[in-house]
């Protein structure tokens, strides 16, 4: 395992050959033998977001080619103009970006500041030659010297296929360099300090992830004179810190919901900038057995949910308790809309509430599903998944506000090619309406809690890379997409021999029947998926 761990090592970090010379149609001049040809217009009094971007492109442009662009306000012909318009229909709604070229200048238009980023992002990669493989600072970019860059001088729209698109890294601090790496690959939703999303202009939420008890009603504060608010479990009012992983409210207690929303509306008020404000259940199951949480639910049209002989985490049992939640949450929504219409809330669809309830979610309520049971060697159409994929469909018919919360990127210390897995759900969703996605990602990181990100990145980087751009296009084949990394960080001779070393790779991981969950045993897999079967001779002899 060492060896071929080492091998792959120095192969994804330590190789980076010069690129081919990219023979696509490029006629605007951008700079030439170390002098620019252009300039970059940013409009009088920049958003912070387009003086970003405008400097992200001067920095790429004197990396590739050692002259830099001079940063203007206004500039004179020939330019490259960054500007924020909203007369183009397809970018409405979106970050997406188009181009305008002709007349001296080529034209970096979005219909707000982020997608006049994305756009910059894009052209550096398609006309530059460069890759951000991976967020490691030193080695994780990639760039082909030139000495002489041109831009397409085209006309095009480019939209992305999800209006959000995220990463959760997990790292023991989000570092500006993950940051700044997913911002480069065009994420417009990310985890880390508020600064940092103001900046990459990321969709903003506030809230965090599960905080009933974290954020809304703190022990701290709550604990000694409302032992109320917490659950009755085996007759007991227990408190948050009793659990390792705290504990759920009394969802029945009225004076809870008075609270929770006086909580809610203070939180709205000091903090007006967000779009979206997340309530999110807590990450266990220490529900309330109280005798009125455990009264059966009778809803508008005579249906009676009665859970007090169910099996608990039966799926029967869970859309009893979804069913209880959401009565709850809807009056946190009805609140909203009517106190501050146009800001809306997000929920989990996980855990008590995998399944949808038995009434409708009020349309200003997102639902963040997490398919945590299933099987990530699969798509959402095999037999293997139809409970998942049908379970995603009953949500579905609840709410079409539903946004697809994955695992694909947190992985273990061992190889996970699941980008197939992800290009496949993410087409699956879009025709289903979703349009809005993240998923957890594990840092470039060394130390992270129970694992090295840094070595998932040295053996995964082609597969996580891949992974990122998916959100943007799925439509795309994910051997085009792995083979652009392969080729921009390898070289094009040496990309030949790399991909079939991943190759076999994938082939062995998908040839073992063994299931793959989000918490999969490294050891244990590399000697089930690799070594076993004897493909060590094989991969390390694509590497000699």
């Amino acid at each position: 395992m060492k060896r071929l761990a080492t091998a792959l090592s120095v192969l994804c970090l330590a190789t980076v050959w010069p690129l081919s010379p990219n023979t696509a149609a490029a006629d605007f001049p951008v700079a030439k033998q170390g002098t620019a040809l252009c300039s970059i217009e940013t409009g009088k009094n920049p958003d912070k977001i387009i003086l970003l971007a405008a400097q992200e492109l001067q920095h790429w442009v004197r990396e590739i080619t050692g002259a830099a662009p001079e940063i203007r306000e206004e500039a004179r012909k020939p330019k490259i103009v960054l500007a924020v318009n909203d007369s183009i229909s397809e970018l409405r709604g979106n970050d997406g970006y188009a181009v305008r070229s002709g007349d001296g200048e080529i034209r970096i238009i979005g219909s707000c500041p982020k997608g006049v980023l994305n756009g910059v992002f894009r052209i550096l990669y398609r006309d530059g030659g460069l890759i951000w493989a991976r967020p490691e600072p030193e080695i994780g970019t990639v760039v082909r010297k030139k000495a002489e860059l041109n831009f397409c001088a085209d006309s095009r729209v480019d939209v992305p296929a999800f209006i959000l698109r995220g990463w959760q890294c997990e790292a023991p601090k989000k570092t500006e360099e993950q940051l700044l790496w997913l911002a480069r690959n065009n994420a417009n939703w990310m985890t880390g300090s508020l600064e940092s999303r103001r900046k990459y202009g990321c969709i903003m939420e506030f809230g965090g992830g599960h905080n009933l008890t974290h954020l809304y009603i703190p022990e701290e504060i709550y604990g000694k004179d409302h032992p109320d608010f917490y659950p009755e479990i085996d007759g007991v009012r227990v408190l948050p810190s009793q659990f390792r992983e705290s504990c759920q409210l009394c969802f029945t207690n009225p004076e809870l919901l008075k609270e929770f929303i006086r909580r809610l509306d203070k939180f709205v008020k000091e903090n007006p900038d967000f779009q979206v404000y997340r309530v999110m259940l807590e990450d266990n199951y220490n529900l309330c057995t109280c005798k009125e949480c455990m009264k059966p639910i009778r809803l508008p049209d005579g249906t009676v949910l009665d859970g007090r002989n169910l099996k608990p985490q039966s799926k029967e049992w869970k859309i009893w308790r979804s069913t209880q939640f959401f009565l709850w949450y809807n009056k946190l929504a009805e609140f909203m809309k009517k106190n501050h219409p146009g800001k809306r809330l997000l929920s989990f669809g996980y855990y008590f509430t995998e399944f949808a309830p038995k009434t409708k979610v009020m349309d200003n309520v997102d639902i963040s599903f997490c398919p945590v049971y299933r099987d990530l060697k699969y798509s959402l159409t095999h037999a293997k998944n139809a409970a998942v994929l049908k379970t995603v469909d009953e949500w579905l018919g609840q709410t079409p506000n539903v946004t697809w919360r994955e695992y694909y990127g947190l992985n273990v210390e061992y190889p996970r090619p699941i980008d197939r897995i992800a290009y496949s759900d993410y087409r699956l969703m879009l025709k289903r309406g979703i349009r809005k996605t993240y998923s957890e990602l594990v840092a470039d990181a060394p130390h992270l809690r129970d694992r090295s990100g840094k070595i998932v990145w040295d053996v995964g980087a082609p597969w996580l890379w891949s992974l990122a751009q998916a959100p943007w296009n799925p439509n795309r084949k994910v051997e085009d997409v792995r083979r652009e990394f392969y080729e921009r960080v390898f070289g094009k001779e040496a990309a030949v021999h790399v991909e079939k070393f991943y190759n076999e790779i994938e082939k062995a991981w998908y040839a073992n029947p063994r299931a793959s969950h989000f918490n999969d045993k490294p050891i244990e897999l590399w000697q089930d998926c690799f070594f076993s079967c004897g493909i060590k001779e094989v991969c390390t002899g694509h590497l000699a």
